[in-house]
């Protein structure tokens, strides 16, 4: 018989690797959005033109839903 404190340790290790699965899915949603800020001030000051402004906010886009398909885990959804 599986006793109670085994049940406890075994949930709480689950817990545990779920939020350090969720800090590193923040973090690197953070260092995304650091991009995003920092490109956009590039283009701003004109440092950048709008094709290569598009072509570089389409690679952090695709990034970023790649990052939510791996921690959501919805893979079985795509077409």
């Amino acid at each position: 018989m599986i006793s109670i404190t085994k049940i406890k340790r075994k949930s709480l290790g689950y817990r545990v690797l779920d939020y350090i699965k969720f800090f590193i899915y923040c973090e690197k949603r953070r260092v995304f959005c650091k991009g995003y800020r920092r490109l956009k001030a590039t283009r701003m000051k004109g440092h950048i033109n709008q094709k290569d402004y598009v072509k570089s906010l389409r690679e952090i886009y695709n990034d970023v839903i790649e990052l939510e398909l791996d921690y959501f885990d919805i893979r079985y959804l795509r077409l």
